[in-house]
């Protein structure tokens, strides 16, 4: 295992995608969302994605989404099947902007590609002092309760709200595990974890091998399957995008950016907050736990100690990488 400091992470990543046809802006984006996956303790959505967004750009380079919807405090962006990194950060931009004329934003991104970590994008928002959410959906992985087959996507749901010192950031996939997990139990040779799987007969399984024959579960059963339906038909049927994506590059997302004073005032916003999160910190402590953390805490603590000490990368992975620039 290296300990690669966190600029030359971010170099390595734009030097192989400018390779391969994005430009300087478009390469800093994509550096930037793989790095704070890493930084915050999500390899998962990091430097091990790299590989197939280097594949994937090679169709993608050039390609430049289009607004094909703008009604005020609503618009819709057409990927053309676009990296969905950039797609999606244009996305979160576009939602700030609007909210900030509007006091809240609706935008939909349609016929895009993988996105990385969707927790990004509204942390993006919450840090110019806006309420941002987000919905996505992908390819069939998960089967829906008390089915086998694969239907619905991992369908993360996010959601970050502006707060002191970083935003309150809550980032989640419907599913009891991610295909990036399964792949990292598979190159480690690992076991899943029960009750997350199951193989191509709908049997039980913790063999990730098995696992990406069969399908995924969603989380905490039949509620798991209700929010990823809800995240699908949100980010799919919604947005104009495919219902069920197919194929890699048809994916869709929407975002949601509300000012907190829209309702109230932002005085109020914050003093309820702050009441809010008064109470969690102050709750009795169960048993083993020393602290109670509220979401994205664990993660912005784990990203300032990265940034100083470096960020972990296999050697294997770090040779591939370095290999994407070669060849």
């Amino acid at each position: 295992m290296l300990l690669i400091p966190e600029k030359q992470v971010r170099e390595i990543i734009g030097r192989v995608l400018l390779k391969r046809g994005l430009t300087t802006e478009e390469a800093a984006i994509v550096s930037d969302i793989l790095t704070e996956a890493e930084l915050r303790g999500r390899p998962t959505h990091g430097l091990m994605r790299l590989p197939g967004i280097a594949k994937a750009s090679h169709e993608a380079a050039g390609i430049r989404s289009e607004s094909v919807i703008d009604r005020g405090a609503c618009a819709c962006i057409d990927a053309k099947h676009q990296l969905g990194y950039l797609a999606c950060h244009r996305g979160a931009a576009e939602a700030i902007v609007r909210a900030r004329e509007h006091g809240l934003a609706l935008v939909g991104v349609r016929n895009t590609r993988h996105m990385g970590m969707l927790g990004y994008y509204v942390d993006m928002i919450a840090r110019q002092g806006i309420v941002g959410l987000a919905f996505a959906d992908c390819i069939p992985l998960v089967a829906p309760h008390g089915g086998i087959d694969k239907v619905l996507g991992t369908n993360p749901i996010a959601a970050a709200f502006p707060w002191e010192p970083h935003p309150i950031v809550i980032d989640l996939a419907t599913s009891a595990t991610t295909l990036g997990e399964i792949m990292i139990a598979q190159h480690k040779g690992e076991r899943i974890r029960e009750g997350q799987v199951i193989d191509r007969e709908g049997h039980p399984t913790t063999d990730p091998a098995e696992a990406r024959e069969g399908a995924l579960l969603p989380m905490a059963g039949h509620k798991g399957y209700a929010l990823a339906l809800m995240a699908q038909l949100l980010s799919g049927a919604l947005t104009g995008a495919v219902g069920l994506p197919l194929r890699y590059e048809d994916y869709g997302a929407l975002f949601i950016a509300v000012q907190p004073d829209v309702l109230g005032s932002a005085a109020q916003y914050r003093a309820e907050v702050e009441k809010v999160v008064r109470a969690i910190k102050s709750s009795r402590r169960a048993e083993g736990f020393d602290e109670i953390l509220i979401p994205g805490e664990r993660a912005y603590r784990e990203r300032e100690q990265r940034k100083r000490e470096g960020i972990s990368v296999e050697d294997a992975l770090w040779r591939e990488l370095q290999s994407l620039i070669e060849n």
